[in-house]
């Protein structure tokens, strides 16, 4: 089914405090984070998950998530993507997300050298900007922004008329982002795809794989296409 929702004007409840880079939205999640006792929660996670969760946590993934950068700052992690695959259909999404943002590589391959860079959105949010080197072509760099959208749920954004609504949860010490829904947007207003027109379900996770590495995957199954990419990779702090 086809819904639409308005994007809520969010008032700050908070005390005055020099803000990270986030607009006023991701201050719903703030101060959330700071009637459950957290200084810092970086983009929610802490309160969105809930204490117990986040303890459960590996100390590498809280490390990673537990604070925003601050503005000017670029967190950097290195890798290798072991894997990159896509089917017709998920290189076709790649394609038709470039004119979105471009929030996926629109190219395959195995182990394939990456950089992740982690900055503060002049907008809001924080940046998530993954850069791949295939053999043989121009660094491909694909980008998405977190960010609250003012009920305090988590958005993840692709440029700034699309993106996907996520539920995030803790699994076996292990922190999983999945897609609620995929939504368009104008103005201060969001029209939700139906499934069978969207890229599907998309499942991220981030696992500690000890030595201050960890694994990062990503599965997207579409309700008739099924698994239309997956991308698996080992990542640590530069």
């Amino acid at each position: 089914m086809w819904a639409v929702e308005r994007f809520e004007k969010v008032h700050t409840f908070t005390r005055p405090r020099k803000r990270l880079g986030l607009d006023a939205a991701d201050r719903v999640l703030e101060a959330l984070s700071l009637k459950s006792g957290y200084e810092s929660d970086g983009m929610g996670i802490r309160t969105l998950i809930g204490p117990a969760a986040w303890t459960r946590l590996a100390p590498a993934i809280k490390a990673r998530f537990g604070t925003s950068p601050k503005e000017g700052e670029v967190r950097i992690y290195r890798g290798i993507m072991e894997k990159v695959a896509c089917t017709w259909f998920g290189l076709a999404l790649a394609h038709v997300g470039r004119f979105l943002g471009a929030p996926m590589a629109w190219k395959t391959g195995r182990n394939v050298p990456c950089d992740v860079h982690v900055y503060a959105d002049p907008d809001g949010g924080v940046v998530w900007e993954r850069r791949y080197a295939f053999t043989g072509v121009r660094e491909i760099v694909a980008k998405t922004t977190k960010r609250c959208d003012g009920r305090g749920r988590l958005l993840e954004c692709f440029g700034r008329h699309a993106g996907m609504t996520l539920k995030v949860f803790e699994e076996n010490g292990e922190l999983h982002f999945k897609s609620e829904d995929f939504f368009l947007r104008t103005g201060n207003w969001k029209l939700v795809l139906p499934m069978a027109v969207s890229p599907g379900t998309l499942h991220v996770v981030q696992k500690c794989e000890g030595g201050g590495k960890f694994r990062f995957t990503m599965d997207v199954d579409h309700p008739w296409f099924g698994r239309v990419a997956a991308q698996d990779g080992v990542f640590r702090e530069a």
